[in-house]
């Protein structure tokens, strides 16, 4: 996925509750087509019931692992299984330096009730 230099990039996600849920992004310079070097980055994936201005809670936070130059954030089923069905919103926050954080991507989340158990 290609990101702009000051506004994050959208990606919508659709887990289904209970399942185990991973999403593998690779960033790029928008300009550049340069792939971003997720090593050396601390990451943060929130999930929460409306943006955090609002006061809204983490619902959820997703573990994030790196595939070589591929971020691999994991939504484990014990963890979606918790979630009620809703709209919620997530992003993928870096912090790329002591004291600067930046968005790279934010969407909505859907998770649709399970069926067998």
């Amino acid at each position: 996925m290609s990101i702009g230099h000051n506004a994050p990039g959208r990606l919508d996600l659709l887990a289904y509750q209970g399942d185990d849920h991973q999403v593998r992004v690779t960033l790029a310079d928008v300009d550049t087509d340069a792939v971003l070097d997720p090593t050396g980055i601390t990451w943060s994936a929130q999930i929460r019931e409306a943006s955090a201005d609002s006061g809204a809670k983490v619902v959820a936070q997703m573990s994030i692992g790196f595939d070589g130059m591929t971020l691999v954030l994991n939504l484990p089923g014990a963890v979606s299984q918790a979630l009620a069905y809703g709209p919620y919103v997530w992003d993928l926050q870096g912090m790329l330096a002591p004291g600067y954080q930046r968005t790279f991507l934010r969407g909505a989340i859907t998770l649709p009730r399970q069926i067998t158990l």
